[in-house]
């Protein structure tokens, strides 16, 4: 599996060392009529299996929504 581009971090910060900062787990590919979508899952110890993927079923929906293919 080729991760290409997908990853990274999104955030902001002052000169006085205030910010927040989150990990991407969503991104979307587009090329010409199609769209790739990517969702990830934060695991840590107490995760559940089914309720990560349940959570990125609910992540894939938000960018279909946002496409207008849901």
């Amino acid at each position: 599996f080729d991760r290409e581009l997908f990853g990274g971090i999104v955030g902001w910060c002052d000169s006085e060392g205030n910010g927040e900062w989150v990990v991407t787990i969503r991104c979307a590919k587009l090329r010409e009529n199609q769209v790739r979508l990517f969702a990830g899952a934060g695991i840590v110890p107490a995760s559940s299996p089914l309720g990560e993927w349940r959570e990125t079923g609910v992540k894939l929906s938000t960018m279909l929504n946002v496409f207008g293919l849901h």
